[in-house]
This record gives structure tokens, sequence and C-alpha cells, in this order.
């Protein structure tokens, strides 16, 4: 299993930002351009087959999981290709036209270069700009960022250890 989680807060004052629509894509990294970028939900471009969406919770927490048959298109595809793209929600343009503007303009964070041969978990520190927010009418969810020290030094030394059994398990 392979798990994408993260959290995402105004950049100014470091509260949380619930209801936004994260959606995971992996991407074909040979179809990749990043000055010309298109995912399924833009217009047509880069292949990417979408991973699934999720919202972001009160926390402005996030959390996808998804299995590599999710998107092994064939034996030589052990690891997705991440970017990871964040929406506005789909409001109504008025009474009278009860639909959404287009996904295209509600793309509120792009990932800009997609995390090649990602690991079974990755996560995903997202700062948005108050007035990108104020765009769309979003309010923060008001609870403060704490850092917390030990889950920081957990997730490196987590790093370490496989990046030591990869070079472990790679050694004649």
């Amino acid at each position: 299993m392979f798990r994408i989680f993260g959290n995402i807060r105004v950049k100014e004052t470091g509260e949380a930002i619930p209801g936004l629509v994260v959606v995971v894509f992996d991407v074909d990294p040979t179809q990749f351009d990043p000055n010309h970028l298109v995912v399924r939900d833009l217009p047509e471009g880069v292949r990417a087959d979408r991973l699934g969406s999720v919202l972001t919770d009160a926390g402005g927490h996030f959390e996808l999981t998804f299995e590599q048959a999710d998107f092994q298109l064939s034996d030589q595809e052990e690891r997705p290709d991440l970017m990871l793209v964040v929406f506005a929600p789909e409001d109504s343009r008025s009474a009278n036209e009860p639909s959404p503007v287009t996904p295209q303009e509600r793309v509120l964070h792009v990932s800009r270069v997609p995390r090649q041969d990602a690991g079974r978990t990755e996560a995903y520190a997202i700062r948005l700009l108050k007035a990108q927010l104020d765009r769309f009418e979003i309010p923060a969810g008001g609870d403060r960022a704490t850092l917390d020290p030990a889950q920081y030094v957990a997730a490196v030394q987590g790093a370490w250890d496989f990046q030591d059994a990869v070079k472990k398990g790679l050694q004649p």
C-alpha cells in the first residue's frame, strides 16, 4: 500500500485550510514538461493516471492511500511518479448558473516537478497565499501550525533507514 499525506496552511498566518480538494496523479515523466503543465483535470497533454482525490480536514490535513495495481501499467513501473494538484471547492457561479468554474480556473497549487519513483509514504507541506484563498472566498480554519520535533526526527530517521536498506540491498 502507498500513502500520501500532508497538510495545507495559509503562508502568512499558519492557519489550517479545510475543504480543499487534493488530487494525486501518477504521471509519465518522459512526457512531463513543467513549463507546459497539464493533467487529466486540466487541458490535454501530459499522460497521467488519477490515483484519487481527498478533502482537507479541519486541521488542513489530507491522506490518500492506493495500491500498486492502481498505477502499475507495466512490469517496469514499480513506483509511482507523483504529481499533486490542489483545487478550490466547486462553488456554483450563481443561483441562475448552478455550475462551478472549470477545474483549470480552480487550481490553487501544482507540484511542478513529479516525485519520481516515490516511496511507499510521501509527505507534502503546502502553504498557500491568503490572496489565493480570498479570490475564492475560502476561509482558513483557525488552528495554528504546531511544530512537533519528534515527528520531524522520526520522519528523517525513517528516510535514512530506508536509504541504508536500499544501499545494503544493492551491494554485491
